[in-house]
């Protein structure tokens, strides 16, 4: 299975209400800041690697580095 998928189906087991694509190589959720903090949590429990997040617009970026 592909990173994306992999991502994509750990927001949807976080939040099932969250819409989250990737465009570029970067996640994209529209989540609230709160939402945001969760998954950058769980994306680095998970995957064991930093997480750059950035407010874009009504979304949030996520950057794996």
């Amino acid at each position: 299975m592909s990173f994306e998928k992999l991502v994509i189906e750990l927001v949807t087991k976080t939040f099932s209400s969250v819409k989250a694509d990737f465009y570029y190589g970067t996640l994209f959720a529209r989540c609230n800041a709160a939402e945001a903090a969760k998954l950058e949590t769980q994306f680095l429990d998970n995957f064991g690697f930093p997480v750059i997040v950035s407010k874009v617009g009504n979304d949030f970026a996520f950057d794996f580095v």
